[in-house]
């Protein structure tokens, strides 16, 4: 009985208590930078890893609502890209003003 409770154990105590995976929608997306829109506002990231694999419109699901490095999966294209989340929640304005700053 031990045996088949160590691995979920380990598993259950490996995985980010902090992790909430959130869908959205890219609205912004070049080569180093995204916009998305989620339920709670606009996330906004620079992008590390597979930023050739998000474009505007994509759907997304990633823990978008936490600062800091997160993969976030694209299921209509099958593949992930690595960002680094450096806000969240923000309204439309506060994104466009971020977005700007960084593009300067």
């Amino acid at each position: 009985m031990i045996r088949s409770i160590l691995p979920a154990l380990v598993l259950l105590l490996a995985s980010p208590a902090t992790a909430e995976m959130v869908a959205g929608c890219v609205v912004y997306a070049d080569s180093d930078y995204v916009v998305i829109y989620t339920e709670m506002g606009y996330s906004v990231g620079e992008l590390y890893g597979g930023f050739y694999l998000l474009g505007e419109e994509d759907m997304v699901v990633g823990d978008l609502n936490t600062y800091g490095f997160t993969d976030v999966y694209c299921p209509d294209k099958d593949r992930s890209a690595q960002v680094y989340i450096d806000d969240w929640m923000l309204d439309k304005d506060d994104a466009l003003e971020w977005l700007f700053e960084k593009k300067r």
